[in-house]
């Protein structure tokens, strides 16, 4: 648990040394104040560093057998490419770096935590005023676990983080489609943005957002037949061996989908404000925000395994939406009173979601229960 204190520590005390060091950029046509590359690397390299060379935690022990199992000698890569049945490129990383760069899981697991990482930071700079608040965030909030369990989905969702900025650019939004086809190799569950991209580029609380959450009642309201439909829809598909999990799934924590209403929650107590000043970047955050809490309320009510993992693609903007919200349309006294709540409740949620995980990593030499 103290190597999580001391990043969580890391990331609060270098986030606010770099607030004396900003530099002002172009975002959306606008001038913004944004975290220098020097600061934002120092930040997320304690992320990268831990989760890289780790040892254990969820399911690493897995991902480690299974890179030792794989026979590059014996299979190529194009027979892996064909038999890899989604998963492609991670599949084809791993052929890499076992053949050319090294055997070792270590050097195996750095290098993906590197990539995710790497994407994760240019997705927080250039979406958040306050890179290390959002950093801060990110790390009580459990999400960093992701870089640690469940590998593949945090690095297609990273990606997809990284290029949430060409949803609103029109000169370069093909860029979007492109890497979106990337995502789906790495884990097939991306193309849930491939739909989100037509509903997130409207304005905040539009018919489609507001028929979202219709849906979103809807499914739970009728479990059994939404549980069927997904059933039909996915037979014979990447997702098949998942629906069998999802049968005998427990819902998630209850405790997710209210943490993550937090952000569509500050938006719409402000829309009006809002309405008047955000930007087309800012309004698609707090309509990716909006369903990630859609996703976290089916998910309460079917299952933690498949709609859990979901809303990974949506939330991480809501981390920089929050200090957008609270330095734009909050007066100062509400920014300083709900910045503070904020931190609380989100280290009341830590608490309750990574208190006691553990961390072995050999070549640290660190064991800890």
């Amino acid at each position: 648990m103290a190597v999580y204190i001391f990043m969580i520590i890391w990331v609060a005390v270098v986030g606010f040394m770099s607030k004396g060091t900003e530099v002002t950029e172009i975002i959306d046509g606008r001038e913004e104040k944004r975290c220098s590359y020097t600061y934002s690397i120092l930040i997320f390299s304690v992320i990268i560093l831990f989760t890289g060379l780790r040892s254990s935690v969820g399911d690493t022990l897995t991902y480690i057998k299974n890179f030792n199992n794989l026979d590059v000698e014996a299979t190529s890569l194009s027979e892996l490419f064909w038999e890899s049945n989604g998963y492609q490129l991670y599949y084809i990383y791993s052929y890499l770096i076992k053949r050319f760069v090294s055997d070792s899981a270590t050097v195996f697991l750095f290098g993906i935590a590197l990539i995710s990482g790497i994407f994760s930071m240019m997705g927080f700079r250039r979406s958040s005023p306050d890179y290390g608040f959002s950093v801060l965030l990110f790390m009580l909030s459990g999400r960093f676990v992701w870089m640690m369990n469940g590998i593949k989905q945090f690095a297609a969702a990273a990606l997809m983080f990284m290029a949430m900025k060409y949803i609103t650019d029109k000169k370069n939004g093909y860029l979007y489609f492109a890497l979106l086809l990337v995502a789906y190799l790495i884990h097939p569950s991306a193309i849930l943005l491939l739909p989100a991209y037509f509903v997130v580029k409207g304005k905040p609380w539009s018919a489609k957002i507001l028929l979202t959450v219709g849906l979103s009642l809807l499914a739970i309201s009728f479990v059994g037949e939404f549980t069927d439909l997904l059933n039909f829809l996915t037979e014979d598909t990447v997702f098949d061996s998942t629906l069998d999990r999802f049968a005998d799934d427990g819902g998630s924590n209850i405790m997710r989908f209210f943490v993550s209403l937090a952000p569509p929650l500050l938006a719409f107590l402000k829309r009006k404000e809002v309405e008047r000043i955000a930007t087309p970047s800012v309004n698609v955050m707090i309509n990716m925000s909006v369903i990630a809490a859609c996703c976290y309320l089916i998910a309460t009510f079917t299952s933690g395994i498949l709609f859990g993992r979901l809303p990974i693609y949506f939330e991480l903007s809501g981390f920089c939406l929050i200090p957008w919200l609270l330095d734009n349309v909050y007066d100062m006294k509400d920014r300083k009173i709900l910045k503070v709540l904020c931190v609380a409740l989100y280290c009341v949620f830590f608490y309750f979601q990574v208190w006691g995980l553990e961390y072995t990593s050999r070549v640290l030499d660190i064991t800890l229960y």
